[in-house]
């Protein structure tokens, strides 16, 4: 009988020898000397990396966050950039996505240190931004498989009517308006029959939801209406609309159902908060302006002074330019275009100044007018830079002492308080996407970017 290799087991403080049920001969020996010395050779030279740079504590984290060749591409730039702001733009955004992709939870959601009843809006936010930022829907990437969670996360978090957030929630509109734009885009992106289900949900919902003749405000035809809610809401309903323009299915059939009378409830709100003589857009009352909520922005000499910030005038105007207005023609877009140039971010920012909301929506203005000539669309290109660097000066550096907050913005500026860190990063990533670069490219089901018409 053969002699077999034995092993020794402690049980109960005995000491007990088994025969293990294999032999160990010369061929079993030479096999297993073959196996280390091809895993020796296959890692050979690895180990050099770190004794070449022995003095980098990052050396891990560079590895990780170093963006990759092949990375999203963003076009024609804004003329007003130099080479130094694009290649700023573009470290930024990907460092940005890096840390919103970092901060997504086991469910696909983003919150933060944000309410709770923020969730649904904020996932939707970091998803558009990851979209924003050129990411495709499709590969193993983090940022792709962040857009697919989140996107999964929002289906989920679909009730029965089709809303998107809790119903609790007292100002759900933002929630459901910003998460049904998402649903929207990443149709668009990937032509799913599931998301496409769940976004004319979300489109029926929203038609339930708005006062009849006018907009939108908090909850389901509640009587009054803001510019606000009404501009959130009408991303997803532009988008729905420039797709079913771009399908030319032999039916006839359109991709998705529409409320007819949307664009002219929104004219007639628009028309009732503009102010004629400025073109100036009111949140609630005419020519107005933004809002400031005292328990948040302060009283008297308020913390983030609302004449520093003319959101409602960009939302305004990108809200006329769906409509199909002729910035060359209509004086009220080129009286919003005249107020928003000259309310742009300084050289050296003071906080007190900083309103992304604002910076935003002031994007997807300019971005619009880029459709126009060129003497029309130049008009916000120095306000796109301004934005832009003001944007690029206020990121946290990726490889800082912090390094979880690396990437990232600081929830700083008029709304930041309460939307956190996640609503800033995402804003910011998409506010740069939108202002540096030219054309309003939407990406359009099955054929890569596509303009606008």
């Amino acid at each position: 009988m053969p002699r077999r290799t034995q092993r020794l087991t402690a049980v109960g403080g005995e000491t007990r020898r088994h025969a293990l049920p294999f032999r160990i001969g010369p061929r079993y020996v030479a096999a297993i000397l073959t196996c280390v010395v091809c895993v020796a050779l296959s890692f050979g030279g690895r180990g050099t990396v770190a004794a070449e740079e022995p003095a980098d504590p990052f050396l891990m984290v560079r590895k990780v966050l170093t963006p990759r060749a092949g990375g999203p591409t963003f076009g024609e730039w804004v003329d007003s950039l130099t080479p130094e702001d694009c290649k700023g733009v573009e470290e930024a955004i990907r460092y940005g996505c890096a840390f919103l992709v970092k901060q997504q939870g086991p469910d696909g959601s983003f919150l933060g240190n944000a309410d709770p009843m923020l969730r649904v809006g904020l996932t939707a936010l970091a998803v558009l931004a990851l979209m924003d930022a050129g990411h495709p829907y499709g590969g193993g990437s983090a940022e792709s498989v962040g857009i697919r969670k989140g996107i999964s996360f929002l289906r989920k978090a679909q009730d029965r009517l089709g809303r998107l957030g809790p119903d609790a929630a007292e100002r759900n509109n933002h929630n459901h308006g910003f998460a049904m734009y998402a649903l929207v885009r990443a149709f668009a992106i990937t032509g799913d029959r599931g998301i496409q289900r769940a976004a004319q949900r979300a489109l029926d919902f929203a038609a339930a939801s708005r006062n009849r003749y006018l907009a939108w405000r908090y909850g389901v035809t509640p009587g009054d209406n803001d510019t606000d809610v009404t501009g959130v809401m009408m991303l997803a309903h532009a988008e729905a609309r420039t797709l079913n323009r771009a399908d030319d299915r032999p039916d006839g059939e359109e991709l998705f159902v529409l409320d007819d009378e949307v664009y002219d409830g929104t004219r007639t709100w628009l028309d009732k908060m503009t102010d004629n003589n400025t073109g100036r857009v009111g949140y609630v009352v005419r020519g107005m302006g933004v809002s400031r909520y005292p328990q948040i922005q302060g009283v008297g000499d308020s913390k983030y002074p609302p004449e520093f910030s003319e959101a409602m005038t960009a939302v305004g105007g990108w809200l006329r330019l769906q409509m199909r207005e002729d910035p060359t023609r209509d004086l009220n877009t080129q009286r919003a275009m005249a107020l928003v140039a000259k309310v742009a971010p300084a050289e050296k920012v003071h906080r007190r100044t900083i309103d992304q909301y604002y910076w935003y929506w002031g994007a997807r203005f300019a971005s619009e007018l880029d459709h126009w000539d060129k003497k029309t669309y130049t008009q916000l290109d120095a306000w796109r830079a301004a934005v832009v660097r003001a944007l690029l000066g206020r990121q946290e550096p990726a490889l800082g002492a912090d390094l979880m907050r690396g990437g990232s913005w600081a929830p700083e500026g008029a709304w930041g308080s309460v939307g956190g860190r996640i609503y800033s990063s995402a804003f910011a990533v998409s506010t740069l996407r939108w202002a540096a670069s030219r054309g309003g490219q939407r990406l359009v089901r099955g054929q890569g970017t596509r303009e606008a018409p």
